[in-house]
């Protein structure tokens, strides 16, 4: 057995960080139930939306048509136009509702994924694997187990005295009567005592281990299934570990987006004063200012590396002059 068996404590430890992490997940599961149901109204208030957005142009159209013959009562057709227009406007306000909270909800999971997921995430893949080593020792237990008792089984079977019949020595000897041998009948009697005695050893020693060798292969049977029901326990913890590393590596790659989101957000605090400079002194000092477009949760509002330089110049020549360096224009 390869695996050292895991303490009591420290399962009691693996089965809280891993009932802490699932309630992070159940958290979030929660708020992305909630982000769908929002991106379901929101599909419904655009389809919505257009149909009013279509009512209001048809009665405008009637509108004008009428305005157009000369009719002088249209007030009823101006009431049908402001109807329509107030109840897409009502629409209009329910999808920007409807956009706030899901921007709410995505910041919020953003959140959960940045403090709560990725700390309780390590702990929970340490914990787990904590489990596949208790799962993976009861494997190799059982599996020493059911070897030990086949040992046995194997031990008892050789103990057991071994017999022979030696029929064909029995058949020369019954030849050699037939011949009219009268010393072979003397043999024949001895050889059957000898063989006889040879059967009663082997069944006596048989029935001494019998009931051990089916007890045996009872409980290889008994073990076998418990061994079965191991190994589908263990690849279930691995599928859980093979997630939870996942998972964490997610975390992890997030927890290094965030590093690079606060450096380019310091480039691009930098951006607009060095393109000002390359105008003042002539020259390119940023050949590529573009950066990586990672696709996690941190680069979400990644700044835009594009900047008003005519703007930045101005300002940079301000920042100087209070340096008492005046930049002509």
């Amino acid at each position: 057995m390869n695996h050292k068996k895991v303490t009591a404590g420290e399962l009691t430890a693996a089965r809280a960080a891993l009932e802490k992490h699932a309630e992070v997940v159940t958290h979030m599961d929660q708020i992305e139930r909630k982000r769908s149901d929002v991106a379901n109204e929101l599909y419904s208030l655009k389809q919505a939306y257009g149909a009013a957005n279509v009512a209001c142009n048809r009665e405008s159209d009637i509108l004008q048509f009428e305005r157009q013959k000369g009719t002088k009562e249209y007030s009823v057709q101006e009431e049908r136009l402001a109807a329509a227009v107030r109840e897409r406007n009502a629409i209009d306000a329910n999808r920007d509702d409807a956009e706030r909270r899901r921007a709410e909800l995505e910041k919020e999971l953003r959140a959960i994924k940045r403090e709560e997921l990725g700390p309780a995430t390590l702990p929970a893949l340490l914990a787990q694997r904590k489990l596949v080593a208790a799962a993976t020792h009861q494997v190799e237990t059982l599996e020493h187990l059911i070897e030990q008792q086949r040992a046995g089984i194997a031990s008892a079977s050789a103990s057991v005295p071994g017999f022979d019949p030696r029929s064909s020595e029995r058949e020369d000897l019954l030849a050699a009567v037939a011949s009219g041998d009268k010393a072979s009948e003397a043999k024949l009697t001895v050889f059957d005592s000898e063989v006889a005695a040879d059967r009663k050893r082997h069944e006596s020693g048989a029935e001494a281990v019998g009931e051990p060798i089916r007890n045996a292969e009872g409980a290889i049977a008994g073990l076998e299934r418990r061994l079965t029901q191991a190994k589908a326990h263990l690849d279930a913890t691995k599928t859980v570990e093979a997630d939870l590393q996942r998972s964490f590596l997610q975390c992890h790659a997030e927890t290094l987006g965030r590093e690079c989101f606060e450096h380019v957000s310091a480039l691009r605090a930098s951006l607009p004063r060095l393109r000002a400079l390359e105008v003042l002194l002539g020259v390119t000092l940023v050949d590529d200012p573009s950066v990586p477009d990672l696709r996690l949760d941190a680069f979400t509002d990644a700044p835009s590396m594009d900047v008003d330089t005519a703007a930045a110049v101005d300002m940079e020549r301000k920042q100087l002059a209070k340096l008492g360096v005046e930049i002509p224009a």
